[in-house]
């Protein structure tokens, strides 16, 4: 069995929500999901500085460019309800962690 990255999947079209993307496991998984290749990964924060921080911390640590991450339309509150009404709201959000 291929390990993780090795398989022949393509995650080009693949949009991902990511909530408390500027620190600990919400950064990582930004990380770990642009090396996938995943197509854009959008950036949950609670302001938009911290988003921006993120992907510049982001951008330098992969070298992916900062085209691969989306603050536009960043979710910016704590509840979980707010993360779902996103997800619904926004049809090309294949994933959300």
């Amino acid at each position: 069995m291929a390990a993780v990255g090795e398989a022949d999947v393509q995650f080009g079209a693949i949009r991902c929500l990511v909530t408390g993307a500027n620190g600990g496991l919400g950064f990582e998984a930004c990380a770990q999901l642009v090396k996938l290749g995943v197509g854009t990964v959008v950036v949950g924060c609670r302001t938009q500085a911290k988003a921006d921080k993120a992907v510049e911390q982001l951008a330098e640590q992969t070298g992916a460019p900062a085209s691969s991450f989306d603050t536009s339309t960043a979710y910016r509150r704590a509840a979980v309800p707010s993360v779902w009404s996103f997800v619904l709201s926004h049809a090309d959000v294949h994933l959300a962690i």
